[in-house]
């Protein structure tokens, strides 16, 4: 029985350095080159690789290959197979990532070329090299323990945004110089730390391709510059942000997000210096300066806003939901406003001085289902500036209260409107305007009980008093009024 099992391990051992000694071989050599050459161009309808030579024995690798003519793939240096040992120069180029969709798992676009050296064991080793990556100049430094990546040294110098994009197949929103400086470690054991630098350079938005993607209309060039300054600590970036652009600037001070579930929040200050640039972004003109100061926060898959803001020179706050990357829910309270400015926010003539306030909630911005509420005192009609738009002869100083009650609901605003004045009241009840048609349709209850008061407006002197009720709507671009007395 033991001559049986000695007989059966010699042939065993036989058969084994029989395939190694086959294998390392020149023709065992080719052997491996036409299986990888018909592995790969198999898998790949573009792509045709040529081995020019494989040379791989027990200590040495030698392996130079070409795609297609134009890239080309180089290794060689000392390999020991069972020591696990490397020592390894590489070259590499590709001229058409695109044709590697396959091979790589992910649509890159455009070329890459890098070179630089592999060497370690097991245990430990460094692959360490220089890259054009995004036409720029790259140096990196990856540390692998038990040949998983564990430290990551990263310097790269003037990427081009737009080649950046076009790389990974995005579309090209802006183009910029960018610069990043990053050491992270301890991926392997997953307590990742470090410290990561970015600076955005001479960035400008592409209005073309943002004005597709986003049905926007742009038209002219917005410029940015950014600098990310983060550190790294038990899988948490603490990052400083700065941005500056033509449009606003935006501070992050302590911005945390979780690189594990890619949540985030932090306190951030923003300052628009002129909104009539952001005409394009929300279809109205405004005139004035914003500055704003709140938190941003992304939690269960739900993008809150939270802060305050000084526009009309007020105290108002503010909560913005977004959900699936669209608004959601909005609530808003402005506070100790005037009307002039709220005039002057608008671009309109100040034809009307006093105090506004305001608070709403909307909670769903695709039905648009939600209220408001619009109060307005001690409001005093400029007549100069009535007389000089409106083409009238005013001279009655008219005060007057109003308060606006609206509720928002199927894509419709219902409101009750409620106005009292030193000449006359006004009530409008169930005033409907239907957010498609933009048409009006609503009652109205008109009371004055000095009719002299109103001689500006009648062009002669009554006297007594007068009550209309009536309807009121809007039908192509006519204003509709009917009533009894």
């Amino acid at each position: 029985m033991k001559k049986i099992f000695f007989i059966l391990f010699i042939l065993i051992l036989f058969f084994i350095f029989s395939i190694f000694g086959i294998l390392f071989t020149n023709y065992g050599n080719s052997l491996v080159a036409s299986y990888i050459e018909n592995r790969v161009n198999n898998e790949q309808d573009k792509v045709e690789l040529k081995v020019d030579k494989l040379s791989f024995t027990f200590k040495t690798l030698d392996f130079n290959a070409r795609i297609n003519d134009n890239s080309y793939l180089n290794i060689n240096g000392n390999f020991e197979l069972f020591n696990r040992k490397v020592d390894l120069k590489y070259d590499i180029k590709i001229n058409e990532l695109e044709k590697l969709k396959n091979l790589l798992n992910y649509d890159f676009k455009g070329s890459f070329f890098t070179n630089g050296s592999f060497v370690g064991d097991e245990k430990n080793s460094i692959i360490k090299g220089v890259s054009n990556f995004a036409s720029g100049e790259t140096n990196y430094n990856i540390n692998l323990v038990d040949f998983e990546i564990n430290n990551v040294i990263l310097n790269s110098k003037n990427l081009k945004i737009e080649e950046f994009l076009s790389l990974l197949n995005k579309p090209i929103y802006s183009k910029g110089i960018l610069n990043i400086d990053t050491n992270i470690n301890n991926f392997k054991s997953k307590n990742i730390n470090g410290n990561l630098v970015v600076n955005v350079e001479k960035g400008f938005l592409n209005n073309e391709v943002v004005n597709k993607e986003f049905n926007q209309t742009l038209s002219s060039n917005v410029s940015f510059e950014s600098k990310i300054n983060s550190t790294i600590v038990q899988n948490k970036a603490i990052s400083n942000i700065n941005l500056n652009s033509s449009l606003f600037n935006i501070i992050f001070e302590k911005f945390e997000l979780n690189l594990l579930n890619s949540e985030y929040f932090g306190e951030f200050n923003l300052f628009v210096k002129e909104l009539q640039k952001l005409e394009s972004f929300i279809g109205k003109k405004l005139k004035g300066e914003f500055n704003s100061k709140g938190l941003l926060k992304s939690a269960n898959n739900t993008i809150s806003v939270e802060g305050f803001s000084n526009i009309l020179e007020s105290e108002s706050n503010y909560k913005i939901y977004i959900k699936d990357r669209a608004l959601d829910t909005l609530e808003f309270k402005i506070k100790d406003a005037k009307v002039e400015n709220f005039l002057k926010l608008l671009d309109e003539p100040v034809y009307a001085m006093g105090d506004l306030e305001a608070s709403g909630k909307i909670n769903n911005l695709k039905e648009l289902n939600g209220n408001s509420l619009v109060t307005l005192k001690n409001i005093k009609l400029v007549n100069e500036v009535i007389n000089a738009v409106y083409n009238q002869n005013i001279n009655e100083t008219i005060i007057l209260d109003s308060k606006i009650d609206t509720i928002f609901e199927n894509n419709s605003a219902i409101s009750n409107l409620d106005t009292k004045s030193n000449i006359a009241n006004l009530n409008i009840k169930d005033l409907i305007f239907d957010f498609k048609t933009s048409n009006l349709v609503g009652k109205y209850n008109f009371t004055s009980d000095d009719l002299s008061k109103l001689k500006d407006f009648t062009k002669t002197t009554l006297k007594g008093d007068i009550k209309i009720d009536g309807n009121i709507k809007t039908n192509n671009n006519k204003l509709i009024l009917d009533g009894k007395s």
